[in-house]
């Protein structure tokens, strides 16, 4: 059995100006939640581990509220959240472990040797309706 992050609304709402009728389908923008500014901060688009760290103390600030002290939504939230979160974030872990030890990690080179940059960070596809 699959769980899905798709809701279907219980009642008719109104909300932000828009009429939701009760049975609508209610698909939440994970991609979009996991990069509010006002959450997040102002570079919330920009890959920035060091936002989750306190500034004094270098350890891990809080996670931001109603995110399982995940720090972001992308395994659900609420009754939906991933069960399977924890053994995820491991599994994870153990990878990125493995190919660091195994792998020499290395930026693409110019024909003279010089390495190349990553100047396009905003290089990412936000179209469509899953991102």
């Amino acid at each position: 059995m699959a769980i899905s992050l798709i809701n279907l609304a219980s009642q008719d709402i109104w909300y932000d100006g828009y009429f939701i009728p009760k049975g609508a389908m209610l698909v939440p923008n994970v991609w979009a939640i996991n990069r509010d500014p006002d959450t997040f901060g102002s570079d919330a688009h920009h890959f920035n581990p060091a936002r989750h760290l306190d500034e004094v103390t270098g350890k891990a600030k809080p996670a931001p509220a109603d995110t399982k002290e995940e720090g972001h939504v992308s395994y659900g939230f609420g009754r939906r959240i991933c069960v399977g979160r924890h053994f995820a974030n491991k599994m994870l872990l153990t990878n990125i472990a493995l190919l660091t030890w195994a792998m020499n990690i290395d930026s693409e080179r110019e024909p003279n040797g010089r390495p190349i940059g990553l100047e396009n960070v905003d290089g990412c596809i936000d179209e469509g309706v899953i991102v």
